[in-house]
């Protein structure tokens, strides 16, 4: 009898003891570091499961974090558990021991924080059953800071965060900058583009950029190139070749672009 106590009392021991590790474990990715920044993990919404569904246990650990587990009444036990579909997610997949039915842990993150997040899993088991287990990562919108015109800017040289900026291939002055602010566009489709532009990028400095923001920004410079914005240099544009990408600038500037930081009031 005492034997078997003593043999129990080592079974609860390596229970608690296993318990504490995965706490510690679920702790730590609660909240990951990436090169010197917090990444927060999102509450995780299962929005489906379909499949073989009877040969895995499915369900939210807690708020931020899905168990995955071969279910305990069917022969199988662990083969694979992959990320299928992913929509601005970083999906974080702990290990799978093979061969046993021990509950796998999953937690996720928005890569753009200001843009809907969901991906899917794709479970096997070592006897063929198979689950795909769809998911939404649903963290909320983080404050994006807010924008200013180029109005704005060319109008209050005591606020901005920078003394130079790049435009295209081509470093400018913050004094080579207001000037370019201050200069009509009087048909040069480079004026009108670069004049957002300078007030896109001084606005980066202090809101969050969404990512069809920062694709026009990125075309904005390849398509502007070594040309030399006037009056600081004789550049030419037509109108035509950089309406659209003015535009998308112009209306992050105004705080109007879906998912983006308002304007500053």
């Amino acid at each position: 009898m005492f034997k078997d106590l003593k043999v129990n009392n080592r079974r609860m021991l390596c229970g608690v003891r296993n318990f504490v590790a995965m706490a510690l474990v679920l702790f730590v990715v609660s909240g990951m570091a990436v090169m010197g920044q917090t990444i927060q993990n999102c509450p995780l919404v299962i929005s489906s499961v379909t499949g073989d569904v009877t040969a895995f246990t499915v369900v939210n650990f807690d708020a931020t974090t899905l168990s995955v587990a071969s279910a305990p009444i069917t022969v199988g036990s662990w083969g694979t558990l992959v990320v299928g579909s992913n929509v601005n997610a970083n999906v974080v997949v702990g290990v799978v021991q093979v061969g046993t039915k021990n509950a796998v842990f999953v937690t996720a993150s928005k890569v753009d924080p200001n843009l809907a997040a969901n991906f899917s899993l794709v479970a096997t088991d070592s006897v063929g059953h198979s689950v795909t287990i769809n998911a939404i990562a649903d963290c909320p919108i983080v404050s994006r800071g807010c924008t200013l015109t180029q109005g704005f800017w060319k109008n209050h040289a005591e606020d901005w965060p920078v003394q130079s900026l790049t435009l295209g291939t081509v470093n400018y002055t913050k004094t080579q900058l207001l000037t370019v602010l201050r200069t009509p566009v009087r048909g040069n489709g480079l004026i009108s583009l670069s004049h957002q532009l300078i007030a896109a990028k001084l606005n980066a400095s202090g809101a969050t950029v969404p990512s069809s923001v920062a694709t026009a920004i990125a075309a904005a410079d390849s398509l502007i190139g070594a040309l030399v914005v006037p009056p600081i240099g004789g550049g030419f544009l037509s109108t035509s070749s950089t309406s659209s990408l003015t535009s998308t600038l112009d209306t992050f500037n105004n705080g109007n672009t879906p998912g983006g930081p308002p304007h500053c009031n």
